[in-house]
């Protein structure tokens, strides 16, 4: 597991969605999070609707398969201001 904030090592895929979870450390909760995954060049983002600890956001699942793919991550604090990027090996189930 990284360095905060991070995702969950399984990614589901549901219909034509897929399904990252994460969580963060701090508390509050971060002003935005922005979530991309990537698979053999094909990408996908999306942002976290409520932002709590554990936190998920829904990515559109066409042209990705079951396998690893890499998430990045961008979670953005405004007071004070401060953004945090981090990637992480993942497994789209």
């Amino acid at each position: 597991m990284p360095f905060r904030p991070n995702f969950r090592d399984t990614v589901r895929r549901s219909g034509d969605r897929m399904i990252v979870v994460g969580a963060t450390e701090d508390a509050p909760p971060p002003d935005d999070i922005r979530v991309y995954l990537e698979q053999g060049g094909r990408r996908a983002r999306g942002s976290v609707e409520t932002l709590a600890r554990t936190w998920q956001a829904s990515l559109p699942a066409d042209g990705f398969s079951a396998g690893p793919a890499l998430a990045f991550g961008v979670e953005i604090r405004t007071d004070p201001f401060q953004t945090i990027t981090w990637t992480q090996q993942v497994t789209i189930e």
